[in-house]
Parts: C-alpha cells; structure tokens; sequence
C-alpha cells in the first residue's frame, strides 16, 4: 500500500472513531491554519488529479447511425384523401367520384367472391342489380340505375349531407356486414 493511501485510510479510520467517541474530536485544534492546511491538501489533490486526466488519451466510440424508421402508408389513406376531395361543387370531384366508386364496387365483388363463393361474373351480376345486400341506399350506390330511394334523398338533402357520402357510409358498412355474417 502506497504512503498516500495509508494515510487516506488513517483518516476515514479515524474520522469514523471521532463519529462515535466524540471526545477524540476534542483532541483535534480546528484552528484557522487546520483548516488551511485541509484546503491546501485538497487543492493539491484536484490538481494531481486534473494532470493525471491530462495525460489519458481520449478514446471515442462510433455509435453508428441511428435507425431510421419505415414509413408506410396507412390503409385506406388513399380512400380517405378521394372523399375529402370530393366536392359536388368542385370541377375534380366527379373524377374523384369515380374512382371511389370503382374502388368500393372492387372491394365489394371480391368480398362477395371470398365470403358468399360467387364467382367474379356473378357477384358483378348481384352488384348491378342490387340482391347482394338489403339496404337500398347501398345497392343504388354501386348500380346507379337504381336510383336512391325517395325517403333516403329527402332525409339526405335535409341534413345538408351528401347523397354520395351517404351511399359510400351505407354501402361500407352493408360490406362489413356481409362479410360477418357469413
């Protein structure tokens, strides 16, 4: 054991027995110069301390880059930018119209084909006459030539809504529907 650190551990030795027998404490004269000579020590050794630091090399580490997150698209964000942009008022919005109409009317032939075993030219069929499901408001969105039922657009009309909204909402969740109930 080197010099300085027999004395380190005299004095932590010696700083627990002052804690517990108060009286050796008194033995010590806590003069102004002891104090010094404390605070000089302690100088002493931060300075030691900093030149030893000095004379370390610094080693760095190379974390790498950080991993980048995949982004994906969410499902159905597609469908959902097509209804914001439709606008009756608007020039684009029938173009948007269409395409959301040809997107559910896929959607629903391959539901019909995978859940009720149609083939593709039959659910085509049941699509353009309306018998795949029992709301009107559904059939007549995806075979226009039906037409919405008279009842339908006047409750649509005086809500302030949008009869093609309304046969989008309608339509989507008749196609939920069947796909449970099978």
């Amino acid at each position: 054991m080197r010099a300085a650190e027999a004395v380190g551990v005299a004095a932590l030795l010696a700083g627990f027995l002052a804690v517990f027998q108060r009286g050796i404490a008194g033995l010590f004269d806590f003069s102004y110069a002891f104090v010094t000579l404390v605070g000089v020590l302690a100088a002493v050794q931060g300075i030691r301390y900093a030149g030893a630091r000095r004379r370390t090399e610094y080693v760095s580490l190379d974390l790498g880059d950080p991993e980048e997150r995949y982004v994906v698209d969410v499902p159905g964000a597609e469908v959902d930018d097509w209804l914001r942009r439709v606008d009756p008022r608007s020039r684009g919005g029938s173009r948007f119209r269409n395409r959301l109409r040809e997107r559910i009317r896929e959607a629903a032939t391959d539901r019909l084909v995978a859940t009720h075993g149609y083939t593709p030219a039959e659910a085509e069929a049941a699509l353009a006459d309306g018998s795949w499901t029992d709301d009107a408001a559904a059939a007549a969105f995806l075979a226009p030539s039906l037409g919405y039922p008279l009842r339908t657009r006047v409750r649509v009309r005086l809500r302030g809504g949008s009869l093609f909204r309304h046969g989008v909402d309608r339509t989507v969740t008749a196609l939920r529907e069947e796909g449970e109930g099978s």
